[in-house]
């Protein structure tokens, strides 16, 4: 049970009589620091509640005698500028709105009631639950509870269970993809797939398509299916002068995304696929080298040397030229898309081909994603002086940066989770490593383009039509990008003691995006408890060294791998056949 003293609180600050509220809450004494943020919290609910209800004598007075003091005593928890803002107000006639949250510091309230319980929200985060017990905290714990079970069971897989406190929920391997359903090669069904390494695989976001490109200069459409049937639709893309490295279906799964070591990039319509645009990305006719001086001539020739000097390994395009797209990402709302050069350029495009913006990087761009707020470019590029490759953020609203590097060896490639939660970094150790991934834009840094906001060159807004993007610091100064862990969260370690040679891309899939796989240069296909870290799986059944693998979004059961022994391979769980 709350102290007498908590439930005295709760309905005071529902009644409005705030200095009985705050009498009270200083009889629970929660700590200096805790107090005076909610005696802020309750002037502020308080001077805006004046204003809404016109009477601008009583609240200047309140806010001269009692929030601006407040405020001064809570800092630095409060930003200066929200105290200037709240001040503006008594400048306008007063408006309603949404109801009053952290957030949104200087917005009067349209319910009074809704302020109070917003405002009694605020404190409660503030508060331990033992002194403010929370509303529904009964149906909170058993929510709890219920959810302790799936976290005990490391192989929960399963889409829709039925849970119950009076039994323990169990799961077992049967629920990971284990069994090889199919193989999708050259000699299979009259010659269906590739006839050299398979270097890039993803599913679309809907699960009913798979995409892969290989060495052979080719890009592939499979369909998923009734029986969970693989079945290819069409080669959709053909490059004559080298491989074709990445593939990536847009967030409405209506546009598949095929880039090459020829410059060119290429547009299907999904699922004829039909090609809708193609264009060529300028590019650099200068041979560059490494850090450590080698001539990217590929990865077989430097992959010694570079793993001697610890520089990153070059990428799949063994035999190809340096300057090649190393990868492609789409932003959230599917009408811009990047595609990063290793000659230290990344290029964003809007859907119809028009060149958005150039943004030069520091180093030799390895890979690229985006942030699942499309405000921040996540790049592994190479740090200009230990020519180590670090993750490198950059926020395309104002320019900030942000860089991690991996001190134990450096990093060949990086993987966002399908909710975008979580991103992977996969170690030229043969080692993954996990970081989480929130929103990194600043407060505000949204625009018409559905959630992306592209400044160009000139500092502008490059969103698109009518796009006017916005940006502030959230309350009390804070900035995502500072937020950035120095360590990872977990480590995921492979069965290979030889230094690595080639690039292999990992994946996150399963119930919840719980499970990590990854590829090997031994052939196997490794499946990780994402959160424990514990080695679930190991799949065998390639004979060449699997290069990326795709856990598809919407079956958990299904999984693919591609490798250099130009097959694909379909795995699923047991519990599904």
């Amino acid at each position: 049970m709350q102290p007498q003293a908590a439930t005295l609180f709760r309905n005071a600050i529902l009644s409005g009589h705030w200095d009985t509220a705050l009498s009270q809450l200083t009889h629970l004494q929660p700590g200096r620091s805790v107090l005076c943020q909610a005696r802020f919290l309750v002037y502020r609910t308080k001077y805006l509640e004046l204003l809404s209800s016109g009477d601008s004598s009583a609240a200047l007075m309140c806010l001269r005698k009692e929030l601006q003091p407040a405020g001064e005593a809570a800092a630095p928890y409060t930003d200066h500028r929200a105290m200037h803002a709240l001040a503006a107000l008594l400048l306008r006639p007063p408006t309603t709105n949404r109801a009053i949250t952290t957030d949104n510091p200087t917005v009067i309230p349209n319910s009074i009631a809704s302020s109070r319980s917003n405002l009694l929200l605020d404190i409660q985060a503030l508060l331990p639950p033992t002194l403010l017990i929370p509303e529904a905290r009964l149906e909170e714990l058993l929510e709890q509870a219920l959810m302790a079970q799936l976290d005990k069971s490391h192989y929960h897989n399963a889409g829709h269970l039925t849970l119950s406190l009076f039994s323990d929920y169990t799961a077992g391997p049967d629920q990971l993809p284990s069994v090889q359903a199919a193989v999708l090669e050259e000699d299979n069904a009259g010659g269906t797939g590739h006839t050299d390494e398979v270097w890039s695989l993803c599913f679309s976001h809907n699960g009913q398509y798979l995409a892969s490109s290989s060495k052979d200069g080719t890009a592939i459409l499979w369909q998923v299916g009734v029986g969970r049937v693989v079945k290819k639709v069409k080669v959709v893309a053909r490059c004559n002068t080298g491989p074709i490295n990445v593939v990536a279906f847009s967030p409405d799964d209506t546009t598949l995304l095929v880039a090459g070591s020829d410059f060119t990039i290429r547009l299907h319509s999904v699922p004829n696929g039909r090609e809708v645009l193609k264009l060529t990305v300028p590019n650099s006719t200068q041979r560059h080298t490494n850090g450590s001086g080698i001539e990217s001539q590929g990865l077989a020739a430097a992959a010694a040397a570079a793993a001697a000097t610890g520089s990153v390994l070059d990428n799949n395009n063994r035999g190809c030229s340096c300057d090649a797209i190393n990868a492609v990402a789409w932003f959230p709302s599917g009408q811009f898309f990047l595609v990063a050069l290793l000659n230290k350029l990344i290029l964003i495009y809007s859907k119809d081909g028009t060149l958005i913006r150039k943004i030069k990087q520091p180093g030799h761009v390895y890979d690229a994603a985006v942030s699942r707020d499309g405000t921040t470019i996540v790049a592994v590029t190479q740090h200009r002086a230990s020519h180590a490759a670090g993750i490198r953020f950059f926020r395309l609203v104002d320019g900030r940066e942000a860089t991690v590097c991996e001190p134990s060896s450096a990093v060949t490639c990086i993987s966002m989770s399908p909710d975008g939660r979580f991103m992977l970094a996969n170690l030229a150790s043969h080692t993954i490593h996990l970081w989480p991934m929130g929103d990194l834009g600043v407060r505000g840094a949204t625009s018409a383009t559905g959630g992306d906001v592209l400044m160009n060159n000139n500092g502008h807004n490059g969103g698109g039509s009518g796009g006017g993007g916005t940006f502030s610091m959230r309350p009390g100064g804070s900035d995502p990008l500072d937020a950035i862990p120095p360590t990872a969260k977990q480590e995921y370690k492979m069965e290979d003691t030889q230094p690595g040679r080639y690039i292999i891309r990992s994946t996150m899939g399963g119930a919840g995006c719980g499970f990590v796989a990854s590829g090997s240069e031994n052939g196997n296909v490794y499946i990780w408890h994402r959160e424990s870290g514990e080695l679930l799986n190991v799949l065998k059944g390639h004979s060449g060294t699997v290069n990326t693998v795709a856990w598809n979004p919407r079956d958990h059961y299904m999984l693919a791998s591609a490798a250099d022994d130009h097959t694909i391979r379909i795995w699923l769980a047991a519990a599904a056949m």
